[in-house]
């Protein structure tokens, strides 16, 4: 089983977070957004257990083998060397 962290609550977080669920070898974990509501919304969509408004906080609580970043292009790099 893979834990997997997801960047990022806008619209193309749930094409992931759908083929994900349905994944038998995946384990979503957490999800993070800056605007919370946002991604307690997907939480609850796709029975995610964890919410977060910061990565990095993330990162730090959680035990990850994997991220999908879906923040827009101008931070994954960022987001990509720190995970």
């Amino acid at each position: 089983m893979v834990n997997i962290g997801v960047i990022g609550c806008g619209s193309v977080s749930q094409t992931y977070l759908y083929a994900l669920k349905h994944n038998k070898h995946a384990n979503v974990t957490a999800v993070v957004d800056i605007e919370t509501g946002r991604a307690q919304k997907n939480a609850a969509l796709f029975e995610v257990p964890m919410v977060y408004s910061d990565y990095k906080e993330m990162l730090k609580y959680e035990h990850m083998d994997a991220v999908v970043i879906c923040t827009p292009h101008y931070v994954n790099r960022e987001q990509a060397v720190t995970c």
